[in-house]
């Protein structure tokens, strides 16, 4: 199935988009040469060629996904730095022969520059090498491939997580009884989520892990595996890796009050951790990888090589309700484990207005270009 980019977006979307004004403190890594052309105000391509640009995504069947290709699609659309960029999204089957099939038909379609989500660490590598030798920039981004000769974006959690758990500790006092998630323990997402926040959590000798997990960044799977956990343990806090909600739901079906957790930017993570009055994290895995990895193509074709293919993004903790532990202690931890922070507001980094699944920010605080949160949900609205 193929979805074309829509080339006259509704210019009400154009009126409501802004920069998103996230707080705290914050200076994610990001590609950069995008710093240079976002502050000049030029087109991407001031030539008279419009640059073709594929992004290829093998699987639509869940909210990152969708969101990833609505925020790509709308940038593209509404800011005039994209002007002179036609972007093309193209999506398959979860399968390496039907993204494969598919990489090969675009090879003979003149495009400039493929951005893959792709299906298969290393079953793309050959239609990538080919697309390469043809003169294509490719990029992957979130489900990276293993080959040489494309450019790779990916998220480090490590510090993140580190301040997550350094400033759920703080929560409780510096002192109890904890669960961890894992994740999906045999991935490396889940081992670094898991691992980071060990680096944080090392610094208070009083926290006891008492109990872990593997969640699998499944909401009800959460619920479950921490209910099972309180039938038997008495929990201070829980270092969740993505359902933050669930954890909170747990807690109450189990007739307890509900303790500091974390998860992903879900929207109900923000909102249940907020209005329950409870200190927690959410990192951020930005479904505007996909807008970084098309700046990122605009860069090389116009000669801005990055310094490495390996391109490394740094996300934000989003800190909820740290005044009840103090800013100051946020601060102290950002700077001992190298992590940058936003301290979430309402109505800008979360409301009940917003759809629950619905994933903010999709891009670094310090990102040069943003979107506004209503402006993606109203899109989403409008195409899935």
């Amino acid at each position: 199935m193929k979805r074309k980019k829509i080339t006259a977006i509704i210019l009400t979307l154009a009126m409501v988009m802004g920069l998103a004004a996230c707080g705290g403190s914050s200076n994610s890594s990001s590609p950069s040469s995008n710093s240079g052309s976002a502050a000049s105000g030029q087109d991407a391509n001031s030539g008279e060629k419009t640059y073709k640009i594929a992004l290829s995504n093998s699987y639509l069947e869940n909210g990152w996904r969708q969101e990833m290709i609505a925020s790509c699609e709308l940038m593209a659309a509404t800011d005039p730095y994209y002007e002179n960029v036609q972007l093309d999204v193209y999506n398959t089957d979860n399968t390496v022969e039907a993204q494969v099939a598919s990489l090969e038909s675009l090879m003979e379609m003149g495009y400039d520059a493929f951005l893959i989500d792709a299906c298969s660490d290393s079953g793309l590598n050959n239609v990538i090498d080919q697309a390469v030798a043809k003169g294509i920039v490719c990029i992957t981004f979130d489900s990276n491939a293993t080959t040489d000769s494309c450019y790779t974006i990916s998220l480090d959690y490590d510090a993140a997580f580190g301040l997550v758990g350094a400033v759920i500790c703080e929560a409780i006092g510096g002192k109890g009884d904890i669960a961890m998630d894992q994740g999906i323990w045999s991935t490396s997402n889940g081992q670094a989520m898991h691992d980071g926040a060990l680096k944080g959590i090392q610094h208070f000798p009083d926290v006891k892990v008492v109990a872990e997990y593997e969640g699998e960044w499944n909401d009800g799977l959460n619920q479950d595996k921490v209910s099972t956990i309180l039938a038997t343990q008495h929990l201070d806090a829980v270092i969740g890796e993505s359902h933050a909600a669930s954890i909170i739901k747990a807690f109450k079906t189990a007739g307890l009050e509900p303790v500091p957790t974390s998860g992903d930017v879900y929207n109900m993570n923000m909102c249940e951790l907020y209005y329950n009055d409870l200190v927690g994290g959410c990192v951020a895995t930005y479904t505007g990888l996909s807008i970084i990895a098309m700046d990122t193509a605009i860069d090389i074709l116009n000669g801005k090589v990055p310094d490495s293919k390996q391109i490394v993004i740094v996300p934000d903790a989003n800190i909820v309700n740290a005044d009840k532990i103090g800013v100051d202690k946020v601060e102290k931890w950002a700077k001992e484990l190298g992590a940058t922070y936003v301290l979430v507001k309402e109505g800008e980094n979360f409301s009940k207005d917003w759809p629950e699944q619905f994933m903010w920010p999709c891009l670094p605080a310090s990102y040069p270009r943003q979107l506004s949160a209503q402006a993606v949900i109203d899109y989403m609205a409008s195409v899935f």
